[in-house]
């Protein structure tokens, strides 16, 4: 899981630390080692006898293509094979939006703008739909390829309403299936008001307990976009973005909320089959390492795998069942 918070400030200060300890360096006469400059992550692994496969997802500022013959690996600490697969696989994605009273006019219009971007960078061939959630939650859109029908969908969701986040989760989990790559792109302002009025605390607890295991179990990446906001519950959104090898962005305004989805498409653009090779006796939770280099820069990424775990698993909750599933036109006027 990557967790961030886009501002030029902090870029800026980073970027000159590196610059004055790389000239430190050199004038010392001490040799500079290749940084891990791109973040990578991995998603949907899958488990056989004989190897875990899985789709490596690049996260840098531009697509990158991933060099086959540089990938190598570790899998419960023995080296194993790594190879990269030509085959094409679907790639399905849910935008889940926030349509509570908190995020009002100009937090819609914020996604309005974003999510058009978005779908302007996504690949042609990836399906998208959509969630809205405020009171309740629901499928606006199923995932299709028709942009239009998308970005209809959106420009027309209104705030208004509390927070029904961990009813969304798994509402986007039942919609994606269980075929191919698989992720959300979750917009919130906040954490999650309805389960808690309705269980209290306990109740709260059930709930995010239950939606971080649909999208564990069912191998689905989660984008998170953290809208910031005095209520927002930055705990709960990392718990969804680690559960599939996901990402949190946090993002203060309007610019940093589109540069979020940016990144967010190109995880769609810079990601790859991958098949690693199991080495005999190996069982229960392992820790796979992948290493590599895509572009000019190298990676290194981490994620827990169990090897007893083959297909995804999509299981009927009682929020799918009982969550009326709004018109695309979502909640009734802005709050």
């Amino acid at each position: 899981m990557t967790v961030s918070t886009i501002g030029p400030s902090a870029l800026a200060s980073r970027t000159v630390t590196v610059v004055v300890a790389s000239l430190l360096l050199l004038f010392l006469g001490v040799p500079i080692a290749s940084a891990e400059t791109v973040d990578a992550s991995l998603s949907d692994l899958r488990s056989s006898d004989t190897a875990v496969e899985g789709t490596l997802i690049i996260r840098g500022d531009s697509v990158l293509a991933v060099d086959p013959a540089s990938l190598s690996g570790t899998l419960g600490g023995q080296a194993a094979k790594v190879t990269m697969s030509d085959a094409n696989t679907q790639r399905t994605t849910m935008l889940v939006i926030d349509t509570s009273g908190s995020m009002n006019a100009s937090g819609m219009a914020t996604v309005r703008t974003a999510v058009r971007d978005f779908l302007a960078k996504v690949p042609p061939d990836v399906k998208v739909g959509v969630v809205s959630f405020a009171d309740t939650s629901g499928v606006d859109v199923a995932p299709t390829t028709d942009r239009a029908k998308v970005q209809s969908a959106v420009n027309a969701l209104r705030s208004d309403g509390e927070t029904a986040l961990y009813a969304a989760v798994q509402d986007a989990v039942q919609g994606l299936g269980t075929t191919g790559e698989r992720s959300i792109v979750l917009l919130s302002d906040g954490g999650d008001t309805v389960a808690e009025q309705a269980g209290g605390a306990a109740g709260d607890r059930k709930a995010r307990a239950a939606a971080v295991s649909a999208l564990s179990k069912a191998k689905v990446r989660a984008e998170v976009v953290a809208f910031k906001s005095p209520e927002a519950n930055s705990s709960v959104l990392q718990q969804f973005a680690k559960a599939g090898g996901g990402s949190v962005v946090a993002a203060a305004d309007r610019a940093a909320v589109a540069e979020a989805f940016d990144a967010a498409a190109l995880t769609l653009e810079s990601q790859v089959l991958i098949s690693v090779a199991r080495p005999a006796g190996l069982t229960g939770v392992q820790q796979l390492v992948v290493r590599g280099a895509a572009g000019p820069d190298t990676f290194v990424a981490r994620s827990a795998v169990d090897l007893g775990s083959q297909a995804p698993i999509v299981e009927p909750t009682p929020s799918s069942s009982a969550v009326a599933v709004p018109p695309a036109g979502g909640a009734d006027g802005e709050g």
